[in-house]
């Protein structure tokens, strides 16, 4: 009080309160250009990532997906914001499911599975027993823990009655292979849930499998035949493949797939008739990655147009000028939406 008081010349009376201080929310000037500069600094570290660390499809697929997140997420030194997830893990959810059903199938490795004739109350039950044991499901709330239990012993019933008939060959299966651009050499690298033999129009065939507990993303009907995507992977027009990225990615939707494909063919020889994401949401129904395509044309797409979309999506990270926002839906839910400064959340 003797302070305002000096302040205003003045003795204020009992009864007055003094003028309580008004403070305003203070934001930072939204930046009128977002993206970040890829500076020799950001390439010459980009190159020792993809050095030592290999080219996976996830890369890949984040910078199509946004390049400033994948700044954000590969290049800069921020972490995510933690946050209290109460209802639940999804990533160790994932992690749990994948080795729940690796244990359930390995005894069935090399065995041919008629279609249905797996027991879905015994994969139910390993279930329930390792997802008691998870340290997630445990901080869980009460409501949560039993939703969570019940459906997926429902799914994981659903997946057994759903399985096609197969001989489950590989599982947990690591691939790498080299991958070139220009005078240099990177390492492909995936790592493949399971490799069944199946009976594919009327013939032996093998089926890359990758298990799903979200959407599965597939590329677009028609993307292998889009001639202004197929044109500027040709003529390695980096320009207009940044200016077409937000494009790219929606026909494409994720290179994973089709890059396993390939580098299961570079490893051994063998061509994968066609892989599918295994939709456990769904109760196991598989989403084909290239069902319906002439084989000869997937060997095509496999062996060609596969690794020349990967290395230029490699040029594009390295050459890049800038490093810009694409914004969609997922801006609501991205990990960096708060130093971003785009146009978050429109599509």
């Amino acid at each position: 009080i003797w302070e305002e008081e000096k302040r205003q010349g003045r003795l204020i009376p009992p009864g007055e309160a003094p003028r309580s201080l008004i403070t305003m929310p203070m934001r930072s000037v939204p930046s009128a250009r977002p993206g970040v500069e890829n500076t020799r600094a950001c390439r010459t570290m980009l190159l020792t990532l993809l050095r030592f660390r290999g080219v996976s499809p996830s890369l890949l697929d984040s910078f199509l997906a946004c390049p400033l997140a994948f700044f954000y997420g590969q290049l800069s030194p921020l972490k995510p914001l933690e946050e209290v997830a109460e209802e639940g893990d999804p990533p160790a959810l994932g992690s749990l499911i994948h080795k729940v059903l690796q244990d359930f199938f390995q005894p069935y490795q090399n065995q041919f599975v008629p279609a249905g004739s797996l027991d879905g109350d015994a994969l139910a039950d390993l279930f329930s027993e390792r997802l008691e044991q998870e340290a997630f499901f445990r901080q869980m709330p009460a409501h949560a823990r039993l939703m969570l239990a019940r459906t997926g012993r429902l799914r994981l019933r659903d997946f057994a009655r759903n399985t096609p008939a197969c001989t489950p060959r590989e599982f947990e299966k690591r691939l790498s292979a080299p991958l070139a651009l220009d005078a240099q050499s990177f390492e492909l690298k995936g790592f493949v849930d399971r490799i069944d033999q199946r009976e594919i129009g009327g013939e032996a065939g093998l089926v890359i499998l990758d298990y799903k507990t979200g959407k599965p993303r597939k590329p677009e009907a028609g993307f292998w035949d889009d001639a202004d995507v197929w044109d500027t992977v040709a003529a390695r027009d980096v320009e207009s493949g940044l200016a077409m990225l937000p494009e790219l990615y929606k026909g494409l939707k994720s290179i994973q797939m089709p890059l396993y494909m390939h580098t299961f063919w570079k490893q051994t020889g063998e061509h994968a008739a066609d892989a599918a994401y295994v939709c456990l949401g769904k109760g196991g129904v598989e989403a084909p990655v290239f069902g319906g395509m002439d084989a000869e044309a997937v060997r095509e797409v496999v062996e060609n147009a596969v690794p020349g979309l990967a290395a230029f999506i490699l040029e594009m990270m390295l050459t890049a000028p800038r490093f810009e926002p694409s914004p969609s839906a997922g801006c609501a839910w991205c990990a960096w939406r708060q130093v971003c400064g785009g146009d978050s959340g429109s599509a």
